[in-house]
């Protein structure tokens, strides 16, 4: 039997508890490195998780079928997966047409039995019916071969998403001697910020409360349902981060969900790929944007046209302010043309080292630049799709959207 850990029914009560009780300086203090001090956080937390967590049986589709429409299915799969051309095997087309039929009489039961059902229920058998699935089926190769298994699939996705990656135009940003330099001026950014516990349980408690899990096992319903106890260690962590300029390996790995762009999707292209990074560097990547974004504005490098992305702008805003124009214009019988363009892969073809040498020209410079350089680079990557999980891939790119936000702060001066 498959099982899986019940997030949602664990005894947060009972690990916030155990949390009260660490002695988190002394915990942390005396480590080799910043590896080292999160791989100690994290043997902790596994080790709570495992004790307070319950496990649940892993649900498939497959499981309130009766036994003979299960066999069906399992004779279908079979089949498409060692007939060299399934979809035009007769033997496999009858498999299917069998399957249909025994399907259709078995949801006919069903339904019958809707007039028996109460509200809940019911609202659940509908959410079921009308629930879209996401999950690509049986896609096509570069080579237009059809995807078979789980495997093939995330191959196919990771090899397409890291065909469109901006490969760097040199080995490294050419950059001055002096990047570590504490430079005391007004016209740079070069002090990292200094994160209170504070600051951190007010993140944490805003975080949705996902159990999908990050590449240090730990997902944000645990952070979030133990906010307060977490704040101390997480608020250590992302200082030591911030001061040694160094981010743990296991932050700069990305598990990438593919997300579909239309309905019923059967190419690589038509998904937009998602990377779910661990939840603390999450927490470093929302002070350090705060830090960012805070100079950016402050010595005017964005453009007053720049509404995405923006404290107490959006779309609506942008929106009323080019109607206000376009109205204007048209009083005064001006000729008003308007352009619409989208730019393809924008932020996947970012080239990391001239973005680098960007925010170095525009005054962040010190520790401030140590960190994100560290952030930026040396990334690796792993697809996920379904029970697959393909070998890590080198990250020449980036795409998870607050990745998307640091990129847009220097990218819209290029």
């Amino acid at each position: 039997m498959d099982c899986c850990p019940d997030y949602a029914s664990g005894d947060y009560v009972a690990i916030s508890a155990c949390l009260d009780t660490i002695d988190w300086w002394s915990l942390l203090d005396n480590s080799c490195s910043i590896d080292d001090m999160y791989q100690r956080f994290l043997d902790l937390l596994h080790d709570l998780l495992s004790r307070f967590i319950p496990l649940k049986r892993a649900r498939y589709e497959t499981d309130h079928y009766p036994t003979h429409i299960k066999n069906l299915i399992e004779q279908r799969d079979r089949l498409f997966c060692t007939i060299h051309d399934p979809l035009t095997s007769d033997r496999y087309k009858n498999v299917v047409k069998k399957l249909n039929r025994h399907l259709a009489k078995f949801s006919a039961n069903r339904q019958k039995r809707l007039s028996n059902m109460n509200t809940s229920s019911l609202f659940k058998y509908a959410h079921l019916i009308f629930k879209e699935k996401h999950g690509p089926q049986g896609l096509h190769d570069h080579q237009g071969n059809l995807c078979k298994t789980d495997q093939e699939n995330a191959e196919c996705l990771a090899h397409y998403f890291a065909s469109v990656f901006q490969k760097p135009t040199n080995s490294r940003p050419s950059l001055p001697n002096d990047l570590t330099n504490q430079i005391q001026s007004s016209l740079y950014l070069s002090q990292v910020p200094q994160v209170l516990p504070f600051d951190v349980m007010n993140i944490l408690k805003r975080l949705k409360p996902s159990t999908f899990i990050t590449a240090d096992g730990i997902p944000q319903m645990v952070y979030k349902r133990c906010a307060t106890q977490l704040a101390v260690p997480v608020s250590i962590l992302v200082n030591m981060s911030l001061s040694s300029g160094e981010l743990p390996r296991v932050w700069k790995h990305g598990r990438v969900v593919p997300i579909p762009k239309v309905q019923n999707p059967q190419k690589a292209s038509e998904f937009r790929p998602i990377s779910i990074n661990s939840v603390v560097c999450k927490v470093a990547e929302k002070i350090v944007r705060r830090k960012l974004l805070s100079f950016c504005v402050q010595k005017h490098l964005i453009p007053s046209e720049q509404f995405g992305f923006m404290e107490g702008s959006s779309t609506t805003l942008q929106l009323i302010t080019c109607d206000f124009y376009w109205k204007r214009a048209l009083a005064q019988n001006r000729l008003t043309d308007v352009l619409y363009f989208d730019l393809s892969k924008a932020f996947d073809r970012v080239d990391i080292h001239k973005l680098i040498e960007k925010l170095y020209s525009v005054g962040i410079r010190g520790g401030m630049l140590k960190w994100l350089t560290s952030y930026l680079t040396e990334r690796t990557l792993s697809f996920v799709h379904s029970s697959s999980l393909l070998s890590l891939q080198p990250s020449l790119s980036l795409f998870d959207e607050s990745q998307e936000d640091m990129k847009k702060v220097g990218a819209s001066q290029m």
